[in-house]
């Protein structure tokens, strides 16, 4: 669009310029808008979930995971589900790390 002689707006757009505009106005919009939905869909499902935990968690003292002491004046605390496996153990040498191990008596290289 041509520019009308002593027009008090130096610059005029043409009307493939305002198309362009509007059409990155307008997918901006719907990637804010796409965003603002799963925000919302996200925020309804979590939301009942986090208010009705604590209330069940409360209530319902049996789903509490069960902690006993181990013995009687331990600091160490163990769930029953935990299994304590005993047996005998040696500290290697780095030798023995890396796939090298040496016998018994055996002196260091």
């Amino acid at each position: 669009m041509p520019q009308p002689p002593k027009s008090p707006i130096p610059i005029q757009f043409g009307l493939s310029v305002w198309v362009g505009i509007i059409s990155a106005l307008a997918t901006l919009a719907l990637f804010v808008g796409a965003i603002a939905f799963l925000a919302v869909g996200l925020f309804v499902i979590f939301l009942p979930i986090m208010l009705i935990a604590p209330v069940l968690y409360y209530f319902l003292p049996h789903l509490r995971p069960k902690v006993v002491p181990l013995n009687s004046g331990a600091t160490q605390w163990a769930t029953k589900s935990q299994t304590i496996i005993d047996g005998e153990f040696r500290v290697v040498d780095a030798d023995e790390v890396e796939g090298h191990a040496k016998l018994p008596g055996e002196a260091r290289p």
